[in-house]
């Protein structure tokens, strides 16, 4: 724009033209889609399940770190991310060592304190027995959340694409006292602070999340998810609770060698497997909003994602894979878990300007050892 004593000139076309073309190619860039898919056959992975479960059989289970390592393996190659395939590069000695660390340094100490508590209890000391007993159970909780942040900081600094590797900003003390707070929030308010708590820590991890030089970020509240959680709450105490605390009432007024009904025990075991199966349905509803919510905020660099699930869809992947471990006791676990990954890949987008070339490579120390306090606590990850 060119100026004059009288003030200001309009701009010319090609002036015009040359402001539109910036704003258009940053509107368009805005747009542009990343790809995120799952391209491999779940079949594939039965002969790895089936293998896993001999092995586990010869060696007493202590194969597992292997098969485990094989199975993400497996899963990580066939994620595919503008079309080129996540590396894993984790291994089985890694989380093996690992987890005798810890069981020696952590859980034969806190197993020997916890005998050491039923003992003073046992001799006529019940306030310091039950005092220490107060601070093992703490200090699992909080031991408990260290696990959770350090498994997925283990996973992330073993993940790559293109040659760029994953990581965690922090150790997972500072995760671990929140999740300890968390927790305790949960049972002094009857769980109805779930919302809070879980997008709260969701919040944490994501921010201590990066992808080379580049970060994910969260920073949406809670409110939004109290809606379907109350709707979900209301929908279970009323026609699943309700029920069965009705047809259980002449069980519970029962006088000391009172004879029930006999139909009283097949009503309360019908009343009790519905509360099961309704309570599941009615908070998949919820849970697919906390999907939603949570993937619909989340950013890395300046491309954000979401997601797209339905709760039919969720709650079908999720009687499935409760027949396909259930039938199989458990040797098809890793099917279950590849079907997850596979509904999360398959319903996550991710949109936006995303400048690759800028993207270096991580400055964050990979872990020496892999994710003992997730296996002692039999945290259920892939």
């Amino acid at each position: 724009m060119t100026e004059n004593g009288s003030g200001s000139a309009p701009e010319n076309g090609l002036e015009t033209v040359a402001k539109a073309v910036p704003e258009t190619a940053q509107e368009y860039q805005s747009e542009e889609q990343h790809t995120i898919e799952y391209v491999g056959d779940a079949a594939d992975i039965i002969p790895i399940a089936i293998k896993n479960l001999i092995f586990n059989i010869l060696t007493l289970s202590l194969y597992r770190f292997w098969g485990r390592t094989e199975v993400r393996r497996h899963i990580w190659s066939n994620i595919r991310i503008k079309g080129d395939p996540l590396e894993y590069t984790g291994t089985g000695g890694e989380m093996f060592i690992s987890f005798l660390v810890v069981t020696v340094l952590v859980f034969f100490p806190l197993t020997g304190l916890f005998f050491w508590a039923q003992l003073l209890i046992e001799q006529g000391k019940p306030a310091t027995g039950g005092a220490l007993v107060m601070v093992l159970y703490i200090a699992f909780l909080w031991l408990l959340g260290l696990a959770v942040y350090r498994a997925q900081r283990y996973r992330l600094s073993r993940t790559r694409w293109r040659g760029v590797r994953g990581g965690m900003q922090n150790k997972g003390y500072g995760y671990a006292s929140a999740y300890l707070g968390y927790i305790l929030l949960l049972v002094f308010t009857f769980g109805l602070t779930y919302p809070f708590v879980a997008n709260q820590l969701w919040k944490m991890e994501t921010n201590d999340r990066m992808f080379g030089s580049g970060r994910f970020q969260y920073n949406a509240g809670s409110g939004t998810l109290y809606k379907s959680f109350f709707i979900a709450f209301v929908v279970v105490m009323l026609f699943g609770y309700a029920p069965f605390m009705y047809v259980s009432w002449d069980l519970f007024a029962l006088e000391p060698g009172q004879q029930p009904d006999p139909s009283s025990f097949a009503w309360f075991f019908v009343a009790y497997l519905w509360l099961l199966i309704s309570a599941p349905v009615a908070f998949a509803f919820f849970y697919i909003k906390q999907l939603e919510h949570f993937w619909s905020n989340m950013y890395y660099a300046d491309a954000r994602f979401s997601f797209t699930g339905t709760v039919g869809e969720l709650i079908k992947l999720h009687i499935g894979n409760f027949f396909i471990v259930s039938f199989t006791f458990g040797v098809l676990g890793p099917l279950a878990q590849l079907r997850v990954v596979k509904f999360m890949a398959t319903h996550t987008s991710l949109t936006g300007p995303l400048d690759l070339a800028a993207i270096t490579q991580s400055d964050q120390p990979e872990d020496a050892f892999g994710e003992g306090l997730a296996e002692g606590f039999d945290i259920g990850t892939i």
